[in-house]
């Protein structure tokens, strides 16, 4: 998403991706980040809409989003300011704590150096400012910030459920056709019963009850 501002200038539930070897199939997506809107779909990435959440609505040279614009300039020069902040500084809603949240996430993210400022852009890692964005995401959402991934054999006797969430450690789910294994930081934290899950669960929308059992059996994910 970010990237795509600077690849353009100089000259990633939303949407998911899906990929399939012989005997497996995968689906990858995320918790979409409020307040901001989608320039480009990403592998393995779930752009954020002006759908998704509430910014301030203030788009003035001196509002937060546009200090983070205006950040993004000093550190990359080829981006147009006034593109950046077409893309992200808009009127999406009006829940005050989600607009506050908001705002602390452009301001934290106007701070970084011009360093961290550059990674979030190529590799959308917020840094020192990954608090700032998991609270926004929490509070827009009603969920963690958190990346998932879903693989697992295609007859159904097997898969599992990757999540890595802003300041929690590796977190896995792997199911059979009888149990479910917790797994953090790779070590053994829970189980439960199964129900068979994996018999169908290779789009998006069948990967959720993998995402929702998980927080039920593990209390892992977006949705814990």
């Amino acid at each position: 998403m970010w990237a795509a501002i600077v690849a353009g200038a100089c000259g990633d539930e939303g949407s998911g991706s899906s990929d399939g070897t012989e005997g497996t199939s995968g689906v990858t997506t995320s918790t979409a980040e409020p307040g901001s809107t989608s320039l480009e779909s990403t592998t393995g990435v779930v752009e954020p809409t002006t759908e998704t959440g509430a910014s301030s609505g203030d788009t003035g040279d001196e509002d937060a989003c546009a200090a983070f614009c205006a950040a993004v300039v000093a550190c990359a020069p080829d981006v147009v300011v006034a593109d950046c902040i077409e893309a992200f500084c808009g009127d999406e809603g009006a829940d005050p704590a989600c607009v506050a949240a908001t705002d602390a996430r452009h301001t934290c993210l106007a701070s970084m150096s011009c360093d961290d400022i550059l990674v979030f852009l190529d590799e959308e890692e917020p840094g020192p400012c990954s608090e700032a964005v998991a609270q926004e995401v929490e509070i827009c959402t009603g969920q963690k910030a958190c990346d998932y991934e879903a693989n697992g054999a295609v007859d159904g006797s097997a898969c599992s459920i990757d999540f890595e969430c802003i300041g929690e450690p590796p977190q896995t789910m792997q199911c059979d056709t009888e149990t479910c294994n917790c797994i953090e930081d790779g070590s053994t934290t829970g189980s439960c019963a199964s129900e068979q899950i994996c018999a169908s669960w290779t789009d998006l929308e069948s990967v959720q009850f993998l995402v929702e059992l998980a927080a039920t059996c593990c209390s892992f994910g977006p949705a814990a």
